[in-house]
């Protein structure tokens, strides 16, 4: 009884802590939460037992830093200024190499006028006539991406050419251009007690903020009307906030709290990164029937994940795929490139035996810094520098195995750029990333993803004050171990707590569980320190995630030997042609059409296949620009929008508006039947993020 006490103890002292820190004016706080659930057996007598669902609640505080700081040296160079402007606006200021906060804590009234500021901005509507290219397509955006993936290729390269040596202060390999970096400081993370309550409907929502804030923190109703909470929770959960918060708008109680407006709901941005390897798992994946040899179902099996496209999808096992493909791709780039840098030139045209090639291991260790580093970039330039348009232009012929690997390397390069700005704590390096990606999402379907990648984007460039703009970026990144490379999404800490809840610290299954879920809640971050304490200390490596992947270098020299044998990467003057690829989703339909009409037959039949690879961007972009009738467009988002957040000049949406999309003929030559998942519309309104048509992808 003396530990449980002792336990009891330091579990009310936890709760005191939070409430505490929630109302020091000085801090800036996110609140998060997430769902628990749990089948429990139910004994019924004469008829045996039934197993039945239940639900709980845990919820977080991160005490987060706003504060930004750029890294000073040639290793780590800084975007253009153009890049910074279209991405948050004319008015926000840049960051420098000293700490700078945009949010002064020695002002207590600060936070009630930026509250202010954030309502009237977020009744202003939109400008006029606002297009996709206006959020997705900065001036400089694709010169950054380049640059980024530039960086990754270079480092992949060098770490697998180990004879290469160059010094890392004189000759340093850049790394990508910083945007927004977080301040390097350790997160306080304060765990919540559980709740019995479930969030899957609205009001579920609506009760846990009623739970946390008025029963157990009992947080006056005075820091609803001066601040404003942002809270991270799963896509779901956010449509239910807001559908919340709409149905409050006219709330005529004397309560700020019930009137639930300063709650600002942002989808979690973990999820994210599961859906865009999704998205590029249901694009590059390939048929059962006929895959081609470089998709990813055919290289998946000859290397040793032939699970990788069973659905549910392992997250760990494809990330870890999608980084022996880049690593491999790299070295098979950038040493063709230097092969053709060393070959002696042609004197005449007659065949010429090609030289020796030098052990792998040595071939380069001759390789001096400035030629390393102007053959990559070239090499990469070659690769993802222009539009697919413009490469099948520059040749006679069109090869479509070369220019789907292309479009790979860029793809699957912003995946790996979107992980590294999370873990190197650069929130603006993600949010330039997210814009690449919304288009790619609308191409595959994913149109719940759309809708949340935008109302992202539109918020912090258009309805926040520069201030809050800062503590939007805090709030998507978080640092409890205080490390430069340990930063994570903030929702990605609180799956990890609901996986805790649910197997090593169980709060559901018996009454005595149930019992103490409070006090396991609150304590739920020093209980999951021990247990990783205990692991490491008795040498459990499969637990604490630490041990090195021993086919590693097997895998990437296997895959690299692949992309050599095919050259993948090398334009094929003579064409090479592939049944399951085209440039824009749709080219193959349009063709088949044309060939039926000539022939007199009916076209009715012709429908997309799935699982054909594209230009995602390109496709998508025209998706959301409303050039293919076969989809809604963005001006239809915008209008949505508007209408559900009641800005000012918006017109209700009527059940013509949202009939109004058009359904083509089948004989229509200007459709693009490139919908993979049937016919779809962006969604946008505030209060729900569906997800329209028949998402039955992968």
């Amino acid at each position: 009884m003396t530990v449980l006490r002792i336990v009891n103890d330091l579990s009310r002292k936890a709760q005191k802590q939070a409430r505490s820190s929630l109302l020091d004016k000085t801090k800036i706080h996110v609140f998060g939460y997430d769902n628990i659930n749990w089948q429990q057996k139910v004994n019924n007598v004469g008829t045996g037992h039934t197993t039945s669902m239940k639900a709980a609640t845990h919820g977080t505080i991160y005490e987060v830093d706003p504060s930004t700081k750029l890294h000073e040296g040639p290793t780590h160079p800084v975007c253009h200024p153009q890049v910074f402007k279209d991405l948050f606006g004319e008015d926000m200021r840049h960051p420098t190499t000293t700490p700078t906060s945009l949010v002064a804590p020695e002002d207590p009234s600060l936070m009630l006028e930026l509250r202010r500021k954030r309502d009237q901005m977020r009744k202003q509507a939109l400008p006029a006539q606002l297009q996709p290219a206006d959020i997705l397509l900065g001036e400089e955006d694709d010169e950054h991406i380049v640059l980024a993936i530039l960086s990754h290729v270079r480092k992949e390269f060098l770490q697998r050419s180990s004879s290469i040596e160059f010094d890392s202060e004189k000759q340093p390999t850049p790394e990508p251009p910083q945007v927004w970096p977080q301040m390097l400081r350790k997160t306080k993370v304060i765990p919540l007690p559980v709740l019995d309550v479930g969030e899957g409907t609205t009001k579920g929502n609506l009760e846990v903020f009623k739970q946390y804030f008025r029963f157990q923190l009992q947080i006056p109703d005075s820091f609803w009307r001066e601040n404003v909470l942002f809270t991270s929770a799963d896509v779901y959960s956010v449509e239910k906030l807001k559908t919340g918060q709409k149905g409050r708008q006219l709330d005529r109680s004397s309560q700020e709290f019930d009137r639930f407006s300063a709650q600002h709901p942002l989808a979690a941005p973990w999820h994210l990164l599961y859906a865009y390897m999704r998205c590029l798992f249901s694009t590059y994946g390939g048929s059962k029937e006929n895959a081609s040899f470089i998709s990813f179902r055919h290289l998946s099996e000859r290397n040793g994940f032939r699970h990788l496209l069973s659905i549910p999808h392992n997250f760990h096992d494809g990330n870890r795929f999608l980084h022996f493909w880049v690593s491999a791709a790299s070295v098979s780039v950038v040493a063709n490139a230097l092969r053709k840098h060393r070959q002696p030139p042609k004197e005449n045209d007659g065949q010429q035996d090609e030289p020796a090639r030098r052990d792998e291991q040595d071939e380069f260790d001759d390789l001096d810094y400035d030629t390393s580093m102007r053959i990559s970039e070239e090499a990469v330039r070659n690769m993802i520098g222009t539009g697919s348009s413009d490469m099948v232009d520059e040749h006679e012929h069109q090869d479509d195995f070369a220019l789907q690997s292309r479009l790979m390397l860029l793809d699957i390069g912003l995946c790996i750029e979107l992980q590294h700005a999370i873990k190197n704590g650069d929130p603006g390096r993600m949010l330039v990333a997210i814009k690449q990606l919304v288009p790619r999402f609308q191409a595959s379907g994913q149109h719940n993803y759309v809708a949340e990648l935008l109302d992202i984007l539109v918020t912090i460039r258009y309805e926040l004050p520069p201030p809050l703009r800062a503590v939007m970026l805090a709030s998507f990144l978080v640092n409890p171990k205080g490390k430069p490379d340990t930063f994570t999404l903030i929702d990605h800490v609180q799956e990890n707590f609901v996986f805790e809840l649910k197997n090593s610290w169980p709060v559901g299954g018996t009454m005595k569980s149930l019992q103490y879920k409070s006090v396991i809640g609150s304590l739920l971050e020093v209980l999951a320190n021990l247990k990783m304490g205990f692991w490491k200390d008795l040498a459990i490596s499969g637990q604490n995630q630490e041990h090195s992947d021993k086919k590693r270098n097997a895998t990437i020299d296997s895959l690299r030997i692949d992309f050599d044998h095919y050259a993948v990467f090398e334009w094929d003057e003579a064409g090479r042609t592939c049944d399951t690829f085209e440039v824009l989703r749709g080219d193959t339909v349009k063709e088949n059409k044309d060939r039926l009409r000539k022939q007199g037959r009916p076209v009715g039949r012709v429908r997309q296949l799935k699982n054909v690879a594209c230009d995602m961007f390109k496709t998508g972009m025209l998706a959301l620009e409303g050039k293919t009738s076969a989809t809604g467009t963005f001006q239809r988002w915008v209008r949505r929008r508007a209408a559900a957040m009641n800005k000012e000049g918006a017109a209700s949406i009527t059940i013509d508006d949202q009939d109004a999309v058009d359904i083509p003929d089948d004989d229509d030559d200007d459709v693009v039947d490139g919908e993979p998942f049937g016919l779809s519309v962006v969604s946008g309104n505030v209060d729900e993020f569906e997800e329209l048509g028949n998402d039955n992808g992968i």
